[in-house]
């Protein structure tokens, strides 16, 4: 939910700092994965999100007519391709990982074998390693 609240902050700082309702190739790379992102990453409620890793310039094209307010030429896609999809690739890995610890990130901390911890048990014999002697 966090993640979804900073997704449309930042649209709405592009929205509020000179940007019209129409975008064109003038309105920016970030202003158009921005907004590429709002449509269909952060709006959608129901369904899997729109990831861009690996998209074509003709399935760009396909997303920016469906914008609605893009108000220019598609045939300055191939142009625009490589920024537009590494731009809409930050913002959609921020919002999809944005606080998710992976496992194994952190060390190991010292190993503590159970006649440590149990000082009473001494039926149980340990080697130098910590492993049970039979």
């Amino acid at each position: 939910m966090l993640t979804r609240t900073i997704g449309r902050a930042i649209f709405l700082n592009s929205r509020l700092f000179g940007t019209s309702s129409k975008l064109t190739w003038a309105s920016g790379v970030p202003t158009i994965a921005e907004s590429l992102f709002q449509k269909y990453t952060v709006d959608v409620d129901e369904g899997p999100r729109c990831d861009p890793r690996g998209m074509r310039p003709f399935e760009l094209k396909k997303k920016l007519r469906g914008l609605g307010n893009f108000d220019d030429e598609l045939s300055d896609v191939l142009k625009y391709h490589p920024d537009i999809l590494m731009a809409w690739q930050k913002l959609y890995d921020s919002f999809m990982n944005g606080n998710v610890k992976l496992p194994g990130r952190d060390p190991a901390g010292p190993l503590t074998f159970h006649h440590d911890a149990d000082k009473t048990n001494v039926r149980i014999l340990y080697d130098k390693h910590g492993r049970v002697e039979h």
